[in-house]
């Protein structure tokens, strides 16, 4: 339905939506639905929203990721349509037993006060629109000897509005 809705919307059936420009935010995850109480997924869902008048700039529009890759893997961080990287939180190595734990036996799970903040991610990946990093020790130094580890990367995607 919501596809159909913005089908018409884009052909200006309905007023007059063909006349004005319309920057949008794209967003994929899930979010609850009160009449049936389950989680439905949703993948690509667009706001549209009219676009200001000339005079006035639009803001951006900003999407908050969050991704998390094992030792010796390659993250990779790639925003839809473009966007700018904007890394805000990138940390190297555990804060709990259950992230990325699979297969992992438990005495490398154990030490769980072994995380380590980094900028090299926002160095390597912010104002870029796709970046690719390696969560490994020769990158990042090893904050706890013989733990598992991972990275732990939160980053923004900025599309700014252009008339």
């Amino acid at each position: 339905m919501a596809s159909r809705l913005l089908f018409l919307l884009l052909l200006g059936i309905g007023g007059n939506v063909s006349q004005q420009k319309f920057f949008c935010k794209a967003r994929t995850g899930t979010r609850p639905r009160n009449s049936d109480r389950k989680l439905k997924h949703f993948r690509n869902s667009v706001r549209l929203r009219p676009s200001p008048p000339s005079d006035v700039p639009a803001p951006a529009a900003v999407d908050s990721w969050k991704t998390c890759c094992v030792e010796t893997f390659l993250c990779y961080l790639y925003p839809a349509g473009g966007r700018a990287i904007r890394v805000y939180s990138a940390n190297y190595g555990r804060r709990d037993a259950a992230t990325c734990s699979s297969g992992r036996p438990h005495y490398e799970l154990q030490n769980v006060r072994c995380s380590r903040p980094t900028n090299l991610v926002a160095q390597s990946c912010n104002g870029r629109s796709s970046c690719s990093i390696t969560a490994i020790n020769s990158v990042f130094g090893d904050p706890c000897f013989g733990t598992y580890k991972y990275l732990h990367v939160a980053y923004r995607c900025r599309c700014e509005w252009k008339p």
